[in-house]
C-alpha cells in the first residue's frame, strides 16, 4: 500500500512542479494550464495503475495476493476520486472549457458526454468482455455457494451478478437521460431572457458593440449560466464515479474487477494515443497543402 500511496503522491508533486515551472517560464497559472496539468496527471496515474493492475493480475492467487489485489483496486478508485475532486474545483471556476478541452484530442472530444465519458460505457464494456471471453459466461450460483466453483474470470459472471449489472445499466441510462435533458434545457435558455434580450439590444456590424452597462449585464447572466453548467458537470462526474464504484467494489469479484479495470484503462489510453496520431496526421496534411499552394 505504501508503494501505491507514494505513486499517487509522486504524481501530485509532478503536477505542482509543472505548474511551478510554468510560472518560472513566465506563463501565468491560468485555468487552462491547471486543467491541462490535471488531465496529464490523471493520464499518468492511469499508466501507473495499469502497470500495477497487470502485475497483480498475473500473480498466483493466495491470501497475500488477494490483499494486494484489493489494495490495487481501491487505489485505482481513490485516484479516480482525486481526479473528480480536482475537476469539480476547475468546473466551479470555469466550466465551459471542460466541454471542449484543448488538452484532449479531437477524437476524444467527439466522444464526450457532459465533459467526460458516458457512465453507461463502463457497463457496455462489461458486456463486451463477457461476450468475447472464451470462458463460460455464466456460472451456477448454487455451485458458488457450495464452494464447487470459484468465480475468477470476467467471463464467469453468475446469474445474480448479471442481474445486478443489468439493473445498474438501466438506472445509469435513466440518470444519463435526466442529465442530458437538464443540460438541453439550460442550453435552450440562451435564447430566452436575459441573454437574448441583451444581444438584441446590441449594434452588430463586423463586431458586436455593446456599452459598458450591457457588457456587465451580459457577463452577470453568462456567469449564472456557467454556474449551472459547473453543477451539471459535477452531477455527471458523480454518476461516473458511483457507477464505477458499484461495479468494481460491489458487483465484481476482485479478479473480475482487475480484468475490467485493465480493459477500461487500456481503452482510455489507446483512444488518447490513437487521437494524437490522427491529429498529427491531419496537421501534416494541412501543412503539405499549405506548402503546395
Amino acid at each position: 500500500m505504501a508503494t501505491q500511496d507514494m505513486c499517487s503522491s509522486s504524481s501530485t508533486i509532478t503536477t505542482k512542479k509543472k505548474q511551478q515551472q510554468l510560472q518560472e517560464d513566465g506563463f501565468s497559472n491560468t485555468h487552462e494550464e491547471r486543467s491541462r496539468c490535471c488531465f496529464e496527471e490523471w493520464m499518468q496515474l492511469q499508466r501507473e495503475d495499469l502497470t500495477h493492475l497487470l502485475k497483480s493480475l498475473h500473480q498466483p492467487t493466495n491470501n497475500d495476493t488477494t490483499t494486494t489485489t484489493t489494495t490495487v483496486i481501491r487505489n485505482c478508485i481513490s485516484h479516480f476520486e482525486h481526479y473528480i475532486s480536482n475537476r469539480t474545483l476547475l468546473a466551479q471556476e470555469h466550466p465551459s472549457p471542460l466541454f471542449a478541452p484543448t488538452w484532449c484530442t479531437s477524437l476524444e472530444n467527439s466522444l464526450l458526454w457532459m465533459a467526460g465519458c458516458r457512465p453507461s460505457i463502463f457497463i457496455r464494456l462489461i458486456y463486451a468482455l463477457t461476450s468475447c471471453s472464451s470462458e463460460p459466461l455464466i456460472t451456477n450460483d448454487d455451485d458458488n455457494k457450495n464452494g464447487n466453483n470459484t468465480v475468477t474470470s470476467i467471463g464467469e459472471l453468475s446469474p445474480s451478478q448479471m442481474t445486478r449489472v443489468n439493473g445498474l445499466h438501466m438506472r445509469t441510462i435513466k440518470a444519463e437521460e435526466k442529465l442530458t435533458s437538464e443540460l438541453a434545457s439550460w442550453q435552450e435558455e440562451l435564447a430566452d431572457e436575459p441573454i437574448a434580450l441583451i444581444a438584441a439590444k446590441g449594434d452588430c456590424g463586423d463586431e458586436v458593440v455593446l456599452n459598458n452597462m450591457m457588457n456587465e449585464e451580459a457577463e452577470m447572466a453568462l456567469k449564472e449560466h456557467e454556474k449551472v453548467m459547473g453543477k451539471v458537470i459535477g452531477k455527471a462526474d458523480e454518476l461516473r464515479l458511483n457507477t464505477m464504484k458499484e461495479l468494481v467494489l460491489e458487483i465484481l469479484k476482485p479478479t473480475q474487477a482487475l480484468q475490467f479495470l485493465v480493459a477500461s484503462k487500456k481503452l482510455h489510453l489507446s483512444l488518447h494515443q490513437w487521437g494524437k496520431r490522427r491529429d498529427e496526421k491531419q496537421r501534416r496534411i494541412r501543412c503539405y497543402h499549405s506548402i503546395s499552394h
